[in-house]
């Protein structure tokens, strides 16, 4: 279920922000996909949106920024059994399995 994606970390975005909605789509997503949580990892960059690792269960990196894209290809390469998400400012887009 989305609720096996949910850390214990206290959120800590501004309240009424849109990352709230994000998460709990991508919560969701994750549970309806059928991976376990183990299998899931999360990259960011830089900024409140890139907090996101921290709120998911399953492992997480926060990167530099401008790096996230290269962190998610090399974990998706060092390990192609994850899925892997790549969470920016822009857009959230999982990596190409």
């Amino acid at each position: 279920t989305a609720k096996d994606f949910k850390s214990e970390q206290q959120i800590r975005w501004c309240p009424g922000c849109g990352d709230y909605a994000i998460i709990n789509s991508l919560q969701k997503v994750m549970a309806e996909m059928g991976v376990a949580p183990h299998n899931v990892a999360v990259v960011s960059g830089i900024g409140c949106s890139s907090r996101l690792p921290y709120y998911v269960s399953g492992y997480g990196f926060h990167t530099i920024h401008g790096r996230g894209a290269a962190v998610a290809t090399g974990v998706k390469v060092a390990n192609p059994d994850l899925t892997v998400w790549q969470a920016c400012s822009v857009r959230r887009r999982p990596v190409v399995p």
